[in-house]
């Protein structure tokens, strides 16, 4: 099944997917968005979630779940801006058709937030401006394509001590690494023409220092699409694009990955096999795990994140003069971001 093709996977999920709750057709305008995802067994995020990017702007959600036994699809249904879809075809061989159906389907002529559940997009100054006000200034510069850059934030404490609830999660994971970042010039490839040539791609981080990886973890996204038909994710990576226009300021996925439970979902996705090479990161995270009882991933490097504009400081993000004189013209100051 490793080697389905791109139609077929695509006539597969279309007919797979059924309707739970919610509207399918959500009305939205050039500066607004619908954010979207999927998710098995997501109860400790759902949520935080939901919740957060509601109060970013999103005009509704749409989750995708792929055959939760927990509390998921209770907790999600409990809100009438969001939309629950199921398609229990196997993650292994769906996962990146099921971000492209996403945003066939729910956002139509409009921008299409792709996140995971574990992932809580920022962009920068949001304090400033708004969401509308935001997507406002990417239509007016003809960009359809918004860089994420994976922030990994981690709790201060050992395992042990890791959250095990999701307001715990995002309140304790404060901390963040730097020290073993690399980072790539952005060059024109056929996944997006770049508009700024100071845009780079970042890997490693936390992930690879705090569990002495040899492959170092792709950190770079695009998780915020303008869904006409010219850009859509990538059939083979969550981490590329085909087509679109890649704006001159790049955006933060706050990813809340290491919770208490953290060893037993390593040990259920290397038994399925499910992600990259046959989960091999996640046999790394599982060795580590069990090799070192009560790892601390935080060090005297780590910093704690306060605001998203300190990540411009860090060369972490990019911001171009041109949006940072937009926020000028045109900040309002009514967003707590």
């Amino acid at each position: 099944m490793r080697f389905i093709k791109a139609p077929i996977r695509k006539r597969a999920v279309e007919k797979s997917v059924s309707h739970l709750k919610g509207p399918i057709n959500v009305a939205c305008r050039r500066d607004e968005v619908v954010a979207m995802s999927f998710m098995r067994n997501a109860e400790l995020h759902v949520q935080q979630f939901v919740e957060h990017h509601l109060d970013l702007g999103a005009k509704h959600i749409f989750l995708l779940d792929n055959g939760s036994t927990d509390e998921s699809l209770a907790l999600a249904s409990k809100y009438d801006e969001v939309t629950l879809l199921q398609c229990v075809l196997p993650y292994k061989y769906f996962k990146y058709e099921f971000r492209r159906f996403l945003l066939r389907r729910c956002a139509v002529n409009c921008w299409g937030l792709l996140a995971d559940i574990d992932e809580r997009f920022c962009y920068p100054y949001s304090d400033r401006i708004g969401m509308s006000s935001f997507l406002q200034y990417l239509n007016r510069q003809h960009y359809s394509a918004v860089m994420g850059q994976m922030l990994d934030l981690f709790p201060s404490g050992p395992v042990t001590s890791w959250p095990s609830n999701g307001r715990d999660l995002v309140q304790q994971s404060c901390w963040y690494e730097l020290e073993s970042l690399q980072r790539f010039q952005l060059k024109r490839t056929r996944q997006g023409k770049v508009a700024d040539q100071s845009l780079f791609t970042i890997s490693g981080g936390i992930r690879a220092s705090g569990f002495k990886m040899d492959n170092r973890p792709n950190l770079t996204k695009y998780p915020l699409l303008f869904s006409d038909g010219t850009v859509l994710p990538s059939e083979r990576s969550s981490h590329r694009i085909r087509g679109g226009r890649i704006a001159d300021t790049t955006c933060v996925l706050k990813h809340y990955k290491f919770h208490r439970n953290f060893e037993s979902q390593c040990e259920q996705i290397v038994r399925e096999k499910s992600y990259f090479k046959d989960s091999v990161e996640y046999q790394q995270y599982l060795r580590v795990l069990q090799e070192k009882d009560g790892l601390v991933l935080k060090t005297s490097n780590s910093r704690r994140l306060c605001e998203v504009e300190q990540l411009i400081a860090d060369n972490f993000l990019v911001v171009s003069d041109a949006f940072r004189h937009y926020v000028n013209e045109n900040a309002s100051y009514k967003r707590a971001g």
